[in-house]
């Protein structure tokens, strides 16, 4: 009976992975929302399977790497993973150490990724590296899982994003890796053929997966917010539930208000994306404005519940800890409302 049920769910992964590719972008940062509110590592997850994985191919793929690795992927046969993040690179995307240099029959790969999702068991990881050959410019290369001088490490002592071992329907583990490169060779149908450079590869794709993680600062939000809700219902002090005091009304009145803004700017900036009309200032900004506002709900959440917001049992905290990985995955609060300052201004305020 387990196995028939373990089956099920896997199967049923793998549909939604299928769907979801038929979805305009409201449509997956709804689901991206939904999963959030009961939880951020499944959504992360899916976030870089779909988003930061299956979309590079998508996009910056040639046919022939189309057909040879989405498929599988797709199926949920193979897992895909975005290796862009590095030791001393984080903010500073465009500044990577990684190297790819040509040689007969393909390029060898040397550096080091750090932060890396789904890094420890992905079956294609795909690196951002600077092609020597090519004044430096930075494009993607499709390394496979197993590969000679390629190494990969759990990142320990984690504790935003952790998804655990009852969510045991994806059979793996959400961990972050780090991931070495010494001279891994790629062969020549490995380089993404449409990713010439920072702007049509990597920076393309952030421009999409980070109004999903704005969906998801929202969905992560909420899921406090309910959380707290229920508790402020249920627990009794002085005789009655600490709902019907006016300090607990107001922080529910007011965190709802956040997450309905939040809803909002993630709609917003959705629908321009769909006209081709966002920029990477707005999406940026959108990213940023919903992580901070989330950041504070799940606050206000945790503070509402007293001491037993810290524990596990009542989620907020649960939800309070991952907001804190949302806040500086896809881009720090900081680094994205400068992104969208540069656009207001016309002045760059970082290389």
């Amino acid at each position: 009976m387990a196995q028939t049920l373990k089956d099920l769910e896997v199967q049923y992964v793998k549909v939604f992975i299928n769907s979801i590719q038929e979805l305009n972008i409201v449509d997956t940062g709804s689901v991206f929302y939904e999963l959030a509110r009961w939880d951020a590592s499944i959504a992360t997850y899916f976030i870089v399977t779909n988003c930061l994985g299956i979309s590079v191919i998508e996009r910056c793929g040639g046919d022939d790497q189309k057909k040879r690795i989405l498929p599988d992927c797709i199926l949920m046969k193979k897992s895909i993973c975005f290796g862009l993040t590095e030791p001393n690179n984080g903010s500073d995307a465009t500044g990577l150490q990684s190297t790819a240099k040509k040689v007969e029959g393909g390029f060898v790969l040397n550096g080091q990724k750090r932060w890396i999702g789904n890094g420890t068991f992905a079956d294609y990881i795909i690196i951002w590296a600077r092609n020597v050959d090519e004044g430096n410019k930075i494009q993607g290369f499709v390394v496979e899982k197993g590969s000679s001088g390629l190494k990969t490490s759990k990142i320990e002592n984690k504790f935003s994003i952790r998804m655990v071992q009852k969510y045991n329907f994806l059979l793996l583990m959400l961990y972050s890796a780090d991931i070495e490169l010494k001279d891994v060779f790629v062969p020549y149908h490995n380089r993404l053929e449409k990713a010439l450079d920072f702007a049509s590869g990597a920076n393309n794709i952030l421009k999409h997966s980070r109004i999903q993680v704005a969906w998801l600062a929202a969905g992560v939000g909420a899921g406090a917010v309910e959380a707290a809700h229920r508790y402020s219902l249920e627990r009794k002090q002085f005789g009655k539930p600490i709902a019907s005091f006016q300090a607990s009304q107001e922080k529910l009145a007011s965190m709802i208000s956040s997450v309905n803004a939040m809803i909002l700017t993630c709609h917003r900036v959705s629908l321009l994306y769909q006209r081709g009309k966002a920029s990477m200032g707005q999406i940026a900004m959108a990213k940023a404005y919903c992580t901070k506002t989330s950041r504070q709900v799940c606050s206000l959440a945790r503070e509402l519940c007293g001491g037993n917001g810290i524990l596990l049992e009542n989620h907020v905290m649960k939800q309070f800890m991952d907001m804190e990985g949302i806040h500086t995955y896809e881009g720090t609060y900081d680094i994205n409302n400068l992104v969208g300052a540069r656009e207001i201004t016309g002045i760059a305020a970082f290389r």
